[in-house]
């Protein structure tokens, strides 16, 4: 190979990436939805399509691994801040590392209701800790935003005040402490640790910046509850 064919490929490698591409907002076509808790509708993306987002913005450069896969049977809890109890059904999680060259590795765990095939089941499991783990590098965080702003209205009963558009919302910053709290963090050490995971302080923390940290505590809160 001569050094103006090296030169291509280089300048093809750099642009098979593109971070634009990584973190542009979906089509709304390709956007599904279905009931949640409540009868909330939750919008969400199907695997293929942030598989098909990934292959494009890294030119096929990305990989994923399975760290682990653990069944959890049903289970009643009650939920710290109303009393209430809940029932939980049975499940299996998946602990899943997506790596990009260039931007490192990020870790989530995804979970899928058992339905009575264990294989299916088991697949729906890592796709859905593939997606979330794609969440931390911004595929489909708009999605992820959404969710908080419901959560502006579940934990502050006070009126909504005007704010800057890309800072915390109140709704995040009580979420990630309540989080905290779940983990079992001391009260003394949660701002602390909330900023290690913000990679600023909380006051100057924008919302996406809030919204990944809220899904890493809560990928600690899954692995601590399996183990």
């Amino acid at each position: 190979m001569n050094r103006v064919e090296n030169i291509i490929n280089i300048m093809n490698m750099e642009r098979a990436f593109s971070e634009e591409e990584l973190i542009r907002p979906f089509d709304r076509k390709d956007i599904k939805s279905r009931e949640g808790a409540y009868g909330k509708r939750l919008d969400y993306i199907e695997g293929h399509k942030v598989i098909e987002r990934l292959n494009r913005a890294t030119g096929n450069r990305w990989s994923s691994e399975v760290i682990s896969v653990q069944k959890h049977q049903a289970e009643q809890r009650t939920d710290k801040r109303t009393g209430e109890s809940i029932s939980y059904p049975s499940y299996w999680s998946a602990l899943v590392s997506l790596t990009i060259p260039s931007m490192g590795s990020r870790m989530q765990v995804g979970t899928k209701a058992i339905n009575g095939n264990e294989e299916d089941d088991i697949k729906g499991a890592i796709t859905d800790g593939l997606k979330k783990a794609a969440t931390l590098f911004g595929v489909g965080l708009e999605l992820y935003e959404t969710a908080d702003e419901e959560a502006d209205i579940r934990y502050s009963a006070e009126p909504e005040r005007r704010r800057e558009p890309d800072k915390i919302t109140e709704g995040q910053r009580k979420l990630l402490f309540t989080i905290c709290e779940e983990i079992g963090i001391p009260v003394e050490k949660q701002r602390e640790h909330i900023e290690a995971k913000l990679g600023a302080i909380i006051e100057g923390a924008t919302r996406g910046m809030a919204t990944i940290a809220i899904q890493e505590l809560k990928a600690e809160k899954r692995l601590l509850r399996a183990g």
